[in-house]
């Protein structure tokens, strides 16, 4: 896999409780999404014509996690399955740091799966209940047996994008091209970890 930029750490607007050191060293970020989608439903994402399969829609949250959390990971490894209407249908990957920190992700098209997250340091661990993307409940439990804590704000879904225009406005209001809470590198460290995951499980669409 070709070198990719260091990681950055992340903005502590967005990442209080990673920047406050409340979880130690983070080690591990472990994360899935998966959503059963009918074969006979003729769903966009079943059609290899649109890039169907499960990576580049469902598979874009875990791996936008990882590496938001650990940064552009120095190896990865993939394995897919396929999927009977011609698309994958399944996607598991192991992203490793030059430091040791590993995550494992998961994303399928064949059931519904937990979608939860967790992010896991020497010193505690963060659980993101499913549907680990919507805002919600976080909660946070100490290594060695202490207290857990629960970090509750209102649970929003899909109308919560309406933030997501409303901070695009902004930028664009104000003559910038990208947001600090989602900037471009980390967008392309995404795009170029799930192009090796591509390459890995050898997930290719029409007129590549």
């Amino acid at each position: 896999m070709p070198a990719l930029p260091s990681p950055r750490t992340p903005d502590p607007l967005a990442a209080p409780a990673l920047n406050s050191g409340m979880l130690g060293e983070v080690r591990s970020v472990l994360a899935d999404m998966g959503e059963y989608f009918d074969p006979a439903g003729g769903h966009r994402i079943l059609r290899a014509d649109l890039a169907g399969g499960p990576l580049l829609d469902l598979g874009t949250y875990p791996v936008s996690l990882a590496t938001w959390v650990l940064g552009p990971p120095e190896t990865v490894q993939a394995s897919g399955v396929p999927h009977p209407a011609g698309v994958n249908g399944q996607v598991g990957a192991v992203l490793n740091s030059e430091r040791g920190e590993q995550a494992v992700l998961h994303t399928t098209l064949f059931s519904d799966t937990p979608t939860t997250a967790t992010v896991a340091g020497t010193e505690g661990t963060l659980h993101l209940p499913g549907p680990f993307y919507h805002p919600g409940d976080v909660l946070f439990t100490p290594t060695g047996g202490g207290t857990p804590r629960t970090y509750t704000e209102p649970r929003t879904a899909h109308e919560g994008l309406h933030f997501e225009a409303a901070e695009v406005a902004r930028r664009i209001k104000n003559g910038q091209s990208e947001t600090p809470l989602r900037p471009l590198a980390d967008s392309i460290a995404t795009m170029r970890v799930m192009d090796e995951i591509r390459h890995r499980c050898g997930i290719s669409f029409p007129g590549e």
